[in-house]
């Protein structure tokens, strides 16, 4: 498979998971903001829907930066083997790919949180879900945005043919 190929695949799992990510949004908009009186009362298609939405945001967020990153500047040939995360997005950045590294660093970080369950604090457990809705939403349209952008592209349109 060449370098585009993988790319339109990864592409298409992508559109999978920002699909079910739009889905459970839109199930929890009733719910939303999340208030530590709610947390503690959720009935179970409530918490299917917030599980939906922590997990496909987290996969989403790694496939665009373990893939879809990676695969873009290596078919720009602007990979190095020792280029950092922080590297790649910086060049992607420079790019224009990705209008800024800091808030994809700070959606691993929302990342980061949600992959960790706080039972014992409700309180806590709020604050880091109406973050993932936010970053959920902000997610949504940078894919649209880099889908967008990978589409135009002079690399994309090539392999076309």
């Amino acid at each position: 498979m060449s370098s585009i190929e993988i790319l339109r695949s990864v592409i298409q799992v992508c559109d999978i998971h920002a699909s079910r990510l739009e889905m459970a949004l839109l199930h929890i908009k009733s719910i939303a903001p999340i208030q530590i009186e709610k947390i503690l009362n959720f009935s179970d298609q409530e918490l299917s829907f917030l599980e939906l939405l922590t997990s496909r945001f987290s996969k989403l967020l790694d496939l665009i930066g373990r893939k879809v990153f990676p695969s873009v500047l290596r078919i720009l040939e602007e990979d190095k083997e020792n280029f950092s995360l922080l590297d790649r997005l910086y060049k992607l950045e420079k790019l224009d790919f990705l209008p800024d590294a800091k808030m994809w660093i700070e959606m691993r970080e929302i990342r980061n949180h949600i992959t960790h369950e706080y039972h014992e604090d409700p309180d806590l457990a709020a604050q880091n879900l109406n973050k993932t809705i936010e970053a959920a939403q902000d997610l949504l349209t940078y894919w649209k945005f880099l889908k967008n952008k990978i589409h135009k592209s002079a690399f994309f349109k090539m392999g076309e043919a």
